[in-house]
């Protein structure tokens, strides 16, 4: 039985692929399969995959017509994988000695989900590590924690972790069929896959390098005036899909944190929105539908915890949220409302 699928989407980055592979390869470990996606990349990754693949039965290829983004191309490594486990590793990074070792040793554990620490790096000095990536610092055995912690943090990459591919399937139905994601793909996933997740486990072991270029198609940073449509287009669709998959499942306080995780994404994008002349305050607001925010006030008002309700308009507080350990405070659309908890 194959317990681990790593998946590696490749788009243009052929430079780094090899090495890629090569500190997987190099491991010695059995029981794993190594899925390389093509996404219609420009360079010569079929020809250094078959390269492979002629020496090693546990690598397989899959090549994309046309390029239909990262999202795709890891969803495509999902649907094509046979272990209980997926990993995904992005082409132009790599894993440190013995990451899958300590993987595989916590397979039988039967977790949901597993952590390890990552680093940044220019591929010959580390350059960052305690200030960019953490990872739980114990185990987290209740879901709503576990969904705090991808709402309200920043551990949204889909790499640099490992997913029971039993809760991937559970997924899949949520996923949306949308292509060429430039932003928040990573924590579009997390924040559904989360929703199943009901245990994790953290390998305090430094597992995954991050590298730091300018050519990974996933690290670009869009910065010319004439990607301010696709800019716009891609935080519209990203929204949409975290407030219907949100609502759909009416998650209560999730409603909150959804509403602070929107301003996030685009405060994190501050420097794109002040170079396109985009409001914040603005486009936030156009872009959380009503449906949104009538079904939550609603939602909150009906529950019998509600302290005090009352209206404080400030056009600079759109909405925040502070959790006490017996309160909750939210100020929501001009109206603070204290929840007990």
């Amino acid at each position: 039985m194959i317990l681990l699928s790593i998946i590696i989407p490749v788009y243009n980055t052929e430079t780094y692929l090899e090495f890629c592979i090569d500190s997987i390869i190099n491991q010695n470990i059995n029981n794993y399969e190594i899925i390389v996606v093509n996404d219609a990349s420009n360079g010569n990754c079929d020809e250094i995959v078959e390269k492979y693949i002629k020496k090693y039965n546990h690598i397989k290829l899959i090549k994309h017509k046309y390029n239909r983004g990262l999202y795709q191309a890891r969803l495509t490594g999902i649907l094509n994988s046979n272990g209980k486990y997926i990993m995904h590793v992005d082409s132009d990074d790599y894993l440190c000695n013995n990451i899958i070792k300590y993987i595989l040793n916590k397979i039988p554990l039967d977790y949901d989900l597993l952590f390890f620490d990552c680093i940044i790096t220019d591929g010959k000095k580390i350059l960052d590590f305690d200030n960019w990536y953490s990872i739980p610092l114990y185990e987290m055995n209740n879901n709503s924690y576990i969904m705090n912690y991808f709402f309200d943090g920043y551990n949204h990459t889909m790499w640099g972790k490992v997913y029971k591919k039993e809760v991937l399937d559970k997924c899949i139905s949520d996923f949306p069929n949308i292509e060429n994601i430039t932003q928040y793909e990573d924590l579009m996933q997390n924040l559904i896959i989360s929703r199943f997740i009901n245990n994790t486990y953290s390998i305090h072991k430094i597992g995954y390098c991050y590298r730091m270029n300018e050519n990974g198609s996933s690290k670009k940073q869009l910065v010319e005036e004439e990607e301010k449509e696709k800019f716009l287009r891609n935080t519209d669709n990203i929204i949409k899909i975290i407030v219907e998959f949100v609502l759909k499942y009416s998650l209560d306080l999730y409603y909150i944190h959804t509403l602070c995780l929107l301003k996030n994404i685009i405060n994190n994008s501050y420097r794109i929105c002040k170079i396109h002349n985009i409001d914040l305050y603005d486009y936030i607001n156009l872009n959380i539908p009503i449906q949104f925010k009538d079904a939550l006030i609603i939602n909150l008002i009906k529950k019998k915890n509600i302290l005090k309700i009352k209206k404080k308009v400030k056009k600079n507080k759109l909405f925040s949220l502070v959790i006490g350990t017996r309160i909750i405070q939210i100020i929501l659309f001009g109206i603070v409302i204290t929840i007990k908890r």
